[in-house]
């Protein structure tokens, strides 16, 4: 409807409504979109757009492959939606990278995984024509992972993961607290453990109770899991 009412561009209208009515943007939408779709076969991780994703085959959707430790050029062209994985053994991330609303922006840089234990070093000479998310599929060690990412900037598609417990079986209960650094509480739940990275963890959207985005800053979390308790701090940054 606001398409057909304002006559403008379709891609730029969507990122208009998104932003106007879902706290989101195009580019935030797209790569939530590729996270979904390059999950896969053995890839799948229990949230995907595809049906009977599990059972999909891995070779559809072409993904680039990087060694670790190398920097590997990268261009961002008009709407692509663009994949990069990186793997030891069996671990095995995946960077997603979305276009932007302008078409007529293209973007050089590089891209270099580290390590998997971090999110890729992304360098373009135009960061705006973009936007990117990592998606890990296979288990990784977490023996030092407490919060990942950190600082922790919120996005559709990218959580804040809190490490709640490495135990092989999944925790029997967990409960999440958020709290601003004068100790208000500004978003409690109880749910279900993810399995993320080897360990089981709570996940966080970077919003209150009432589903609104909190401000950049740092904030306390405590995990109540199986009668223990586990506390530290998260930074979140807005861009």
């Amino acid at each position: 409807e606001y398409y057909r009412d304002s006559s403008a561009d379709p891609i730029t209208c969507i990122d208009e409504v998104l932003r106007r009515d879902y706290h989101s943007s195009f580019c935030e939408a797209y790569e939530s979109f590729g996270a979904g779709v390059i999950q896969t076969g053995r890839r799948f991780g229990g949230e995907t757009v595809i049906p009977d994703a599990a059972v999909l085959p891995v070779d559809k959707i072409p993904v680039e492959t990087i060694p670790v430790s190398s920097i590997v050029p990268v261009q961002i062209a008009a709407l692509s939606l663009q994949f990069f994985d990186a793997g030891i053994g069996q671990d095995t991330c995946i960077a997603v990278l979305a276009r932007d609303t302008n078409r007529e922006l293209v973007s050089n840089g590089t891209i270099e995984f580290l390590s998997l234990d971090t999110s890729p070093v992304i360098s373009l000479d135009n960061p705006s024509a973009s936007c990117d998310t990592e998606v890990c599929m296979i288990p990784l060690s977490a023996a030092s992972l407490e919060v990942f990412p950190e600082p922790f900037v919120p996005s559709v598609s990218s959580p804040a993961y809190l490490v709640a417990s490495m135990n092989e079986a999944a925790p029997i209960s967990l409960a999440m607290n958020i709290l601003d650094l004068n100790m208000n509480e500004i978003r409690s739940t109880k749910g279900a453990p993810v399995p993320f990275r080897g360990s089981w963890v709570a996940t966080w959207d970077g919003l209150d109770d009432n589903g609104h985005p909190v401000p950049s800053g740092e904030y306390f979390y405590s995990l109540h899991v199986d009668g223990a308790l586990k506390v530290g701090k998260i930074v979140l940054v807005r861009k």
